[in-house]
């Protein structure tokens, strides 16, 4: 059986409405749903997640590094 070409998706099977709606909420919210969607681990293995956690944790080990310099330039002299 040949679908009409101009019927596009609508000569697909058509599915439950709340199935659609949940598409349509998906399309909506982007990329954004399928990471909710995923595990957690392949959340946290998102591009964006693991560049936040980097610069987080690179602004933590600076504080910690000039805190480290102070301390020891008070106890020098």
């Amino acid at each position: 059986m040949k679908l009409d070409k101009r019927q596009g998706y609508k000569a697909k099977p058509v599915e439950s409405p709340h199935i659609i709606s949940l598409q349509r909420q998906q399309r909506a919210q982007g990329r954004r749903y399928y990471y909710r969607a995923t595990s957690r681990n392949a959340m946290a293995q998102h591009p964006f997640i693991l560049k936040n956690a980097k610069q987080k944790l690179t602004r933590q080990l600076n504080t910690l590094n000039t805190l480290l310099q102070e301390a020891t330039e008070f106890e020098e002299p």
